[in-house]
C-alpha cells in the first residue's frame, strides 16, 4: 500500500495520466493552476 502522506503533486498527476490519459492530466494541471497561458512576450528562438 502507498503511504498517502508521501504522495506528491507529480505522483498524483502521473496517476491521473496513466489512468485517464493525457487530456485528463492536462485538465487536472489546469485546475490546479500548473498549466496555463504564457505571458511571455519576447521573441521565440
Amino acid at each position: 500500500m502507498i503511504d498517502q502522506a508521501k504522495v506528491t503533486r507529480r505522483t498524483l498527476l502521473r496517476w491521473i495520466g496513466n489512468t485517464a490519459g493525457a487530456a485528463a492530466m492536462y485538465q487536472a494541471m489546469s485546475a490546479l493552476s500548473f498549466a496555463g497561458e504564457s505571458t511571455y512576450a519576447g521573441i521565440l528562438s
